[in-house]
Protein backbone atom coordinates (compact mmCIF):
# COMPACT_ATOMS: atom_id res chain seq x y z
CA UNK A 1 0.00 0.00 0.00
CA UNK A 2 1.31 3.43 -0.90
CA UNK A 3 0.93 6.73 0.86
CA UNK A 4 0.03 10.32 0.06
CA UNK A 5 1.30 13.63 1.36
CA UNK A 6 0.84 17.30 0.70
CA UNK A 7 3.57 19.84 0.05
CA UNK A 8 2.33 23.40 -0.25
CA UNK A 9 -0.80 23.20 -2.37
CA UNK A 10 0.21 20.00 -4.21
CA UNK A 11 -0.62 16.40 -3.32
CA UNK A 12 1.88 13.60 -3.99
CA UNK A 13 1.65 9.83 -3.83
CA UNK A 14 4.39 7.31 -3.11
CA UNK A 15 4.21 3.68 -4.26
CA UNK A 16 6.35 0.74 -3.16
CA UNK A 17 7.77 -1.10 -6.18
CA UNK A 18 9.43 -4.52 -6.39
CA UNK A 19 12.91 -4.61 -4.78
CA UNK A 20 15.89 -4.19 -7.12
CA UNK A 21 19.02 -6.16 -6.07
CA UNK A 22 17.52 -6.51 -2.61
CA UNK A 23 17.03 -2.76 -2.24
CA UNK A 24 13.65 -1.13 -1.73
CA UNK A 25 12.33 0.78 -4.73
CA UNK A 26 9.79 3.57 -4.43
CA UNK A 27 8.39 6.08 -6.87
CA UNK A 28 6.83 9.41 -6.01
CA UNK A 29 4.63 11.25 -8.45
CA UNK A 30 2.39 14.30 -8.42
CA UNK A 31 -1.27 13.42 -7.92
CA UNK A 32 -2.23 15.65 -10.83
CA UNK A 33 -5.66 17.22 -10.36
CA UNK A 34 -6.09 16.15 -6.75
CA UNK A 35 -7.40 18.88 -4.47
CA UNK A 36 -8.05 16.73 -1.40
CA UNK A 37 -6.41 13.78 0.34
CA UNK A 38 -9.29 11.54 -0.75
CA UNK A 39 -8.75 12.47 -4.41
CA UNK A 40 -4.97 11.87 -4.09
CA UNK A 41 -5.60 8.40 -2.60
CA UNK A 42 -7.97 7.59 -5.47
CA UNK A 43 -5.31 8.53 -8.04
CA UNK A 44 -2.71 6.48 -6.15
CA UNK A 45 -4.98 3.40 -6.12
CA UNK A 46 -5.60 3.78 -9.87
CA UNK A 47 -1.85 3.89 -10.47
CA UNK A 48 -1.30 0.79 -8.33
CA UNK A 49 -3.94 -1.02 -10.36
CA UNK A 50 -2.23 0.03 -13.61
CA UNK A 51 1.10 -1.27 -12.29
CA UNK A 52 -0.53 -4.63 -11.57
CA UNK A 53 -1.64 -4.69 -15.22
CA UNK A 54 1.93 -4.08 -16.35
CA UNK A 55 2.11 -0.33 -16.99
CA UNK A 56 5.71 0.92 -16.77
CA UNK A 57 5.45 3.54 -14.05
CA UNK A 58 9.17 3.39 -13.29
CA UNK A 59 9.75 5.03 -16.65
CA UNK A 60 6.36 6.76 -16.62
CA UNK A 61 6.69 7.65 -20.30
CA UNK A 62 9.81 9.77 -19.75
CA UNK A 63 11.85 7.96 -22.39
CA UNK A 64 12.42 10.21 -25.38
CA UNK A 65 10.66 9.22 -28.58
CA UNK A 66 14.05 9.04 -30.34
CA UNK A 67 15.36 6.54 -27.77
CA UNK A 68 12.17 4.52 -27.91
CA UNK A 69 12.30 4.31 -31.70
CA UNK A 70 15.70 2.63 -31.33
CA UNK A 71 14.23 0.18 -28.82
CA UNK A 72 11.36 -0.54 -31.20
CA UNK A 73 13.68 -1.05 -34.17
CA UNK A 74 16.05 -3.34 -32.25
CA UNK A 75 13.46 -5.40 -30.38
CA UNK A 76 10.65 -5.66 -32.88
CA UNK A 77 11.15 -4.30 -36.41
CA UNK A 78 14.57 -5.83 -37.11
CA UNK A 79 13.48 -9.21 -35.75
CA UNK A 80 10.07 -9.49 -37.39
CA UNK A 81 9.98 -7.58 -40.67
CA UNK A 82 11.56 -8.18 -44.07
CA UNK A 83 14.87 -6.54 -45.04
CA UNK A 84 13.26 -3.92 -47.31
CA UNK A 85 10.72 -2.97 -44.64
CA UNK A 86 13.46 -2.54 -42.03
CA UNK A 87 15.47 -0.37 -44.41
CA UNK A 88 12.40 1.75 -45.23
CA UNK A 89 11.57 2.23 -41.54
CA UNK A 90 15.13 3.37 -40.82
CA UNK A 91 14.89 5.91 -43.63
CA UNK A 92 11.54 7.30 -42.41
CA UNK A 93 12.71 7.46 -38.79
CA UNK A 94 15.64 9.69 -39.81
CA UNK A 95 13.09 12.23 -41.05
CA UNK A 96 10.76 11.86 -38.06
CA UNK A 97 13.33 12.25 -35.25
CA UNK A 98 14.33 15.91 -35.94
CA UNK A 99 10.74 17.02 -35.30
CA UNK A 100 9.43 14.52 -32.74
CA UNK A 101 12.46 12.73 -31.30
CA UNK A 102 13.12 15.15 -28.42
CA UNK A 103 9.61 14.72 -26.97
CA UNK A 104 9.14 12.30 -24.09
CA UNK A 105 6.63 9.58 -24.88
CA UNK A 106 4.20 11.00 -22.34
CA UNK A 107 4.49 14.43 -24.01
CA UNK A 108 3.46 13.30 -27.46
CA UNK A 109 -0.12 14.34 -28.07
CA UNK A 110 -2.48 13.96 -31.03
CA UNK A 111 -2.13 17.67 -31.79
CA UNK A 112 1.70 17.52 -31.86
CA UNK A 113 1.64 14.53 -34.20
CA UNK A 114 -1.07 16.04 -36.39
CA UNK A 115 0.93 19.28 -36.67
CA UNK A 116 3.97 17.28 -37.78
CA UNK A 117 1.92 15.54 -40.47
CA UNK A 118 0.24 18.76 -41.65
CA UNK A 119 3.52 20.69 -41.75
CA UNK A 120 5.04 18.13 -44.14
CA UNK A 121 2.11 17.50 -46.46
CA UNK A 122 3.26 20.14 -48.95
CA UNK A 123 6.92 19.10 -48.75
CA UNK A 124 6.59 15.42 -49.61
CA UNK A 125 4.33 13.12 -51.59
CA UNK A 126 1.17 11.69 -50.06
CA UNK A 127 2.68 8.18 -49.96
CA UNK A 128 5.77 9.44 -48.09
CA UNK A 129 3.72 11.22 -45.43
CA UNK A 130 1.46 8.18 -45.19
CA UNK A 131 4.57 6.08 -44.49
CA UNK A 132 5.70 8.50 -41.77
CA UNK A 133 2.31 8.24 -40.10
CA UNK A 134 2.36 4.43 -40.35
CA UNK A 135 5.74 4.32 -38.58
CA UNK A 136 4.54 6.67 -35.83
CA UNK A 137 1.33 4.71 -35.26
CA UNK A 138 3.06 1.33 -35.22
CA UNK A 139 5.87 2.43 -32.88
CA UNK A 140 3.53 4.08 -30.38
CA UNK A 141 1.24 1.06 -30.49
CA UNK A 142 4.27 -0.97 -29.40
CA UNK A 143 4.92 1.59 -26.63
CA UNK A 144 1.41 0.87 -25.30
CA UNK A 145 1.64 -2.88 -25.65
CA UNK A 146 3.70 -4.89 -24.89
CA UNK A 147 6.06 -2.21 -23.48
CA UNK A 148 3.51 -0.37 -21.29
CA UNK A 149 5.44 2.90 -21.46
CA UNK A 150 2.25 4.85 -22.14
CA UNK A 151 -1.40 3.96 -21.62
CA UNK A 152 -2.81 5.17 -24.93
CA UNK A 153 -1.54 5.62 -28.47
CA UNK A 154 -1.72 9.38 -29.22
CA UNK A 155 -1.45 8.69 -32.97
CA UNK A 156 -4.26 6.14 -33.12
CA UNK A 157 -6.86 8.49 -34.57
CA UNK A 158 -4.58 10.76 -36.59
CA UNK A 159 -5.76 11.00 -40.21
CA UNK A 160 -4.07 12.04 -43.39
CA UNK A 161 -6.18 13.85 -45.94
CA UNK A 162 -5.22 13.83 -49.57
CA UNK A 163 -4.52 17.15 -51.23
CA UNK A 164 -6.92 18.16 -53.97
CA UNK A 165 -4.26 17.43 -56.55
CA UNK A 166 -3.95 13.88 -55.21
CA UNK A 167 -7.64 13.01 -55.41
CA UNK A 168 -7.55 12.46 -59.16
CA UNK A 169 -4.92 9.94 -60.17
CA UNK A 170 -4.18 9.41 -63.84
CA UNK A 171 -3.69 5.68 -64.16
CA UNK A 172 -3.41 5.97 -67.95
CA UNK A 173 0.21 7.08 -67.55
CA UNK A 174 0.98 3.59 -66.26
CA UNK A 175 -0.24 1.95 -69.46
CA UNK A 176 2.29 1.37 -72.24
CA UNK A 177 0.82 1.31 -75.76
CA UNK A 178 1.94 -1.44 -78.11
CA UNK A 179 3.56 1.13 -80.40
CA UNK A 180 5.53 2.64 -77.52
CA UNK A 181 6.58 -0.80 -76.30
CA UNK A 182 7.87 -1.77 -79.76
CA UNK A 183 9.93 1.44 -79.86
CA UNK A 184 11.43 0.47 -76.50
CA UNK A 185 12.23 -3.07 -77.66
CA UNK A 186 13.95 -1.76 -80.79
CA UNK A 187 16.62 -0.25 -78.56
CA UNK A 188 18.00 -3.69 -77.71
CA UNK A 189 19.25 -6.77 -79.53
CA UNK A 190 16.84 -9.68 -79.55
CA UNK A 191 19.37 -11.95 -77.84
CA UNK A 192 20.13 -9.48 -75.00
CA UNK A 193 19.03 -9.80 -71.39
CA UNK A 194 17.33 -6.39 -71.67
CA UNK A 195 15.12 -7.53 -74.55
CA UNK A 196 14.19 -10.77 -72.77
CA UNK A 197 13.50 -9.07 -69.43
CA UNK A 198 11.22 -6.47 -71.02
CA UNK A 199 9.34 -9.12 -73.00
CA UNK A 200 8.83 -11.37 -69.97
CA UNK A 201 7.66 -8.43 -67.86
CA UNK A 202 5.23 -7.35 -70.59
CA UNK A 203 3.86 -10.85 -71.17
CA UNK A 204 3.66 -12.12 -67.59
CA UNK A 205 3.22 -9.07 -65.33
CA UNK A 206 6.04 -10.25 -63.07
CA UNK A 207 7.47 -7.86 -60.52
CA UNK A 208 11.04 -6.54 -60.83
CA UNK A 209 12.26 -8.58 -57.86
CA UNK A 210 10.64 -11.72 -59.25
CA UNK A 211 12.34 -11.19 -62.61
CA UNK A 212 15.81 -10.70 -61.13
CA UNK A 213 15.40 -13.76 -58.88
CA UNK A 214 14.42 -15.98 -61.81
CA UNK A 215 16.58 -19.06 -62.35
CA UNK A 216 16.53 -21.38 -65.35
CA UNK A 217 15.43 -24.13 -62.98
CA UNK A 218 12.26 -22.08 -62.41
CA UNK A 219 11.33 -22.26 -66.10
CA UNK A 220 9.70 -25.33 -67.62
CA UNK A 221 10.40 -24.78 -71.32
CA UNK A 222 8.63 -27.97 -72.33
CA UNK A 223 5.32 -27.06 -70.69
CA UNK A 224 5.82 -23.28 -71.03
CA UNK A 225 5.43 -22.49 -67.34
CA UNK A 226 7.38 -20.15 -65.05
CA UNK A 227 7.48 -21.19 -61.38
CA UNK A 228 7.85 -18.10 -59.16
CA UNK A 229 9.38 -19.11 -55.83
CA UNK A 230 11.75 -16.28 -54.92
CA UNK A 231 11.97 -12.51 -54.88
CA UNK A 232 15.15 -10.45 -55.23
CA UNK A 233 15.72 -7.70 -52.68
CA UNK A 234 17.86 -4.63 -53.26
CA UNK A 235 20.54 -4.45 -50.56
CA UNK A 236 23.65 -2.38 -49.92
CA UNK A 237 26.66 -2.99 -52.15
CA UNK A 238 28.67 -3.90 -49.04
CA UNK A 239 26.19 -6.72 -48.40
CA UNK A 240 26.47 -8.17 -51.88
CA UNK A 241 23.91 -5.89 -53.56
CA UNK A 242 21.39 -8.70 -54.17
CA UNK A 243 19.52 -10.96 -51.81
CA UNK A 244 16.99 -13.68 -52.59
CA UNK A 245 14.06 -14.24 -50.25
CA UNK A 246 10.74 -15.98 -50.25
CA UNK A 247 7.87 -13.73 -51.38
CA UNK A 248 5.99 -11.92 -48.62
CA UNK A 249 2.66 -13.63 -49.36
CA UNK A 250 1.73 -17.18 -50.34
CA UNK A 251 -0.19 -15.81 -53.33
CA UNK A 252 3.07 -14.50 -54.81
CA UNK A 253 4.36 -18.08 -55.07
CA UNK A 254 2.66 -19.09 -58.31
CA UNK A 255 2.94 -20.60 -61.78
CA UNK A 256 2.60 -18.44 -64.89
CA UNK A 257 2.03 -19.98 -68.30
CA UNK A 258 3.55 -18.27 -71.34
CA UNK A 259 3.21 -18.21 -75.12
CA UNK A 260 5.23 -19.72 -77.96
CA UNK A 261 6.63 -16.25 -78.74
CA UNK A 262 8.08 -16.00 -75.25
CA UNK A 263 9.35 -19.56 -75.51
CA UNK A 264 11.35 -18.61 -78.60
CA UNK A 265 12.86 -15.59 -76.81
CA UNK A 266 13.88 -17.70 -73.82
CA UNK A 267 15.48 -20.34 -76.03
CA UNK A 268 17.40 -17.63 -77.90
CA UNK A 269 18.62 -16.16 -74.60
CA UNK A 270 19.74 -19.54 -73.30
CA UNK A 271 21.60 -20.29 -76.54
CA UNK A 272 23.32 -16.89 -76.40
CA UNK A 273 24.46 -17.53 -72.84
CA UNK A 274 25.93 -20.90 -73.85
CA UNK A 275 27.93 -19.21 -76.62
CA UNK A 276 29.13 -16.50 -74.21
CA UNK A 277 30.19 -19.12 -71.69
CA UNK A 278 32.34 -20.83 -74.31
CA UNK A 279 33.85 -17.50 -75.28
CA UNK A 280 34.84 -16.55 -71.72
CA UNK A 281 36.01 -20.04 -70.82
CA UNK A 282 37.27 -20.40 -67.25
CA UNK A 283 36.64 -16.69 -66.59
CA UNK A 284 32.89 -17.14 -67.06
CA UNK A 285 30.88 -16.73 -63.83
CA UNK A 286 28.71 -19.83 -63.56
CA UNK A 287 25.24 -19.48 -62.04
CA UNK A 288 21.65 -20.39 -62.87
CA UNK A 289 20.22 -16.87 -63.19
CA UNK A 290 18.10 -16.23 -66.29
CA UNK A 291 19.21 -12.62 -66.59
CA UNK A 292 22.98 -12.23 -66.64
CA UNK A 293 25.63 -10.25 -68.44
CA UNK A 294 28.12 -11.51 -71.01
CA UNK A 295 30.58 -12.68 -68.35
CA UNK A 296 27.87 -14.62 -66.53
CA UNK A 297 27.45 -12.20 -63.62
CA UNK A 298 23.84 -11.75 -62.60
CA UNK A 299 21.84 -8.70 -63.62
CA UNK A 300 21.27 -6.53 -60.55
CA UNK A 301 18.97 -3.65 -59.64
CA UNK A 302 21.49 -0.97 -60.73
CA UNK A 303 21.71 -2.67 -64.14
CA UNK A 304 17.95 -2.40 -64.53
CA UNK A 305 18.07 1.21 -63.32
CA UNK A 306 20.60 2.00 -66.06
CA UNK A 307 18.38 0.34 -68.67
CA UNK A 308 15.33 2.33 -67.51
CA UNK A 309 17.27 5.62 -67.67
CA UNK A 310 18.35 4.83 -71.24
CA UNK A 311 14.74 4.10 -72.20
CA UNK A 312 13.58 7.40 -70.70
CA UNK A 313 16.15 9.32 -72.72
CA UNK A 314 15.23 7.49 -75.90
CA UNK A 315 11.42 7.81 -75.73
CA UNK A 316 11.49 11.29 -74.19
CA UNK A 317 8.93 10.49 -71.50
CA UNK A 318 8.63 8.85 -68.11
CA UNK A 319 9.06 5.09 -67.87
CA UNK A 320 9.45 2.55 -65.10
CA UNK A 321 9.44 -1.22 -65.23
CA UNK A 322 6.29 -1.53 -63.13
CA UNK A 323 4.36 0.06 -66.01
CA UNK A 324 4.71 -3.23 -67.86
CA UNK A 325 2.98 -5.01 -64.96
CA UNK A 326 0.15 -2.45 -65.06
CA UNK A 327 -0.09 -2.88 -68.81
CA UNK A 328 -0.20 -6.67 -68.62
CA UNK A 329 -2.92 -6.55 -65.99
CA UNK A 330 -4.98 -4.10 -68.01
CA UNK A 331 -4.71 -6.23 -71.13
CA UNK A 332 -5.71 -9.34 -69.16
CA UNK A 333 -8.90 -7.76 -67.89
CA UNK A 334 -9.77 -6.17 -71.22
CA UNK A 335 -9.27 -9.50 -72.99
CA UNK A 336 -11.99 -11.03 -70.83
CA UNK A 337 -9.90 -12.83 -68.21
CA UNK A 338 -11.77 -13.21 -64.94
CA UNK A 339 -10.70 -11.11 -61.97
CA UNK A 340 -9.86 -14.31 -60.10
CA UNK A 341 -7.50 -15.60 -62.79
CA UNK A 342 -5.96 -12.14 -63.18
CA UNK A 343 -5.39 -11.95 -59.43
CA UNK A 344 -3.72 -15.37 -59.40
CA UNK A 345 -1.49 -14.58 -62.39
CA UNK A 346 -0.31 -11.31 -60.84
CA UNK A 347 0.15 -12.80 -57.39
CA UNK A 348 -2.25 -10.45 -55.60
CA UNK A 349 -3.29 -11.60 -52.14
CA UNK A 350 -6.59 -9.71 -52.37
CA UNK A 351 -8.89 -9.49 -55.37
CA UNK A 352 -9.75 -5.91 -54.37
CA UNK A 353 -6.22 -4.89 -55.34
CA UNK A 354 -6.85 -6.20 -58.83
CA UNK A 355 -10.18 -4.40 -59.06
CA UNK A 356 -9.08 -1.05 -57.63
CA UNK A 357 -5.70 -0.69 -59.26
CA UNK A 358 -6.41 -2.13 -62.68
CA UNK A 359 -9.95 -3.11 -63.58
CA UNK A 360 -11.60 0.16 -62.59
CA UNK A 361 -9.22 2.09 -64.84
CA UNK A 362 -9.62 0.24 -68.11
CA UNK A 363 -11.57 2.11 -70.74
CA UNK A 364 -12.97 -1.06 -72.27
CA UNK A 365 -14.60 -2.10 -69.00
CA UNK A 366 -15.91 1.40 -68.42
CA UNK A 367 -17.50 1.43 -71.86
CA UNK A 368 -19.01 -2.02 -71.28
CA UNK A 369 -20.44 -0.90 -67.93
CA UNK A 370 -22.03 2.14 -69.57
CA UNK A 371 -23.53 0.01 -72.34
CA UNK A 372 -24.91 -2.57 -69.89
CA UNK A 373 -26.41 0.17 -67.73
CA UNK A 374 -28.04 1.75 -70.78
CA UNK A 375 -29.48 -1.63 -71.83
CA UNK A 376 -30.87 -2.12 -68.32
CA UNK A 377 -32.55 1.31 -68.33
CA UNK A 378 -34.06 0.67 -71.77
CA UNK A 379 -35.52 -2.63 -70.57
CA UNK A 380 -37.09 -0.91 -67.59
CA UNK A 381 -38.56 1.77 -69.84
CA UNK A 382 -40.04 -0.83 -72.16
CA UNK A 383 -42.03 -2.49 -69.35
Amino acid sequence: MGSVRKRGNTWYYTIEMAPVNGKRKRIERTATGAKTKKEAIKIMLEVEEDIKKGFNYVDNGKTSYADFLKIWMDNYVSKNLAYNSVRAYKFHIKNIIPSLGSYQLNQLSPSIIQNFIDSNIDKYSFSTIDSYLAVIKASLKYAVHPCHYIKQNPAEYITLKKKKDDTVIDKEKDFISQEKFINILNMFCKNSWQYALLMIAYNTGMRKGELLALNWSNIDLENKVIHITNNAIRVLVSEGSLKLARPKTISSIRDISFSDDLLAILKTLKKTQSIERLGFGKDYIVNDFVFKKKDGSFVNFPDVDTMVKAIKRKIGSDFHLHQLRHTHATMLVESGASLKSTMMRLGHSNVNTTIEVYAANTKTLQDESAEKFEEYINKLSAK
